[in-house]
């Protein structure tokens, strides 16, 4: 069928979700900086051999999601999430039973906060592009061992939007920066 299903687990760092951006909501939601999450994954990938012509290649679908440990003040109850979707191209090499991938995908890095307890909410996103290597090893047919590493490169400073006691309004990020790097390890199936 020419469709490979990959669920991953991913380490995210590099990045930096400063409290002083939380301050649009009244007394900031949180106290800690985050800059690490470990965090669940999958990709979708669709051969392009038979529409394009060019073996080895694939379009991907891609996202992740985390929870990361929000050390929250006393005035929320809140829940963090730390997600991400892309969308881009790969290329396979193959070398025996490894395969060399290197890959690239435009999307979107988002940390979202959903309170419990208000109608508040509190979201900081930007758009970014991917750029990686992946390594794979057929260890049975139609089923790889891989792992990959990867970086974000992201356009400008992250854009919030926030809603506190029913006012709307968006602000710039200017502490903190949702451009991560990372590995992951992973094993696919192919169809």
């Amino acid at each position: 069928f020419g469709i490979q299903l990959t669920p991953k687990l991913i380490y995210h760092a590099g990045f930096k979700i400063n409290p002083q951006d939380t301050n649009v909501i009244s007394g900031g939601i949180f106290t800690n900086t985050l800059s690490t999450a470990l965090s669940i994954g999958g990709e979708a990938s669709y051969s392009l051999g038979k529409i394009l012509g060019k073996p080895q290649w694939t379009i991907d679908l891609e996202g992740s999601f985390s929870i990361p440990d929000l050390t929250t003040n006393t005035n929320y109850s809140v829940i963090g999430y730390l997600y991400d979707f892309y969308l881009g191209f790969r290329k396979k090499y193959w070398i025996k039973q490894w395969s060399l991938q290197p890959f690239m995908r435009i999307g979107i890095n988002v940390f979202e906060v959903s309170f419990l307890d208000t109608s508040n909410e509190y979201k900081m996103e930007t758009t970014a592009l991917k750029v990686g290597m992946s390594a794979e090893k057929m260890i049975k047919p139609f089923l790889l061992l891989g792992s990959s590493a990867f970086a974000t490169i992201t356009f400008g400073q992250p854009t919030i939007t926030y809603t506190n006691d029913n006012f709307s309004d968006s602000a710039t990020a200017e502490n903190s920066r949702l451009n991560w790097h990372g590995f992951n390890l992973y094993l696919s199936w192919i169809r």
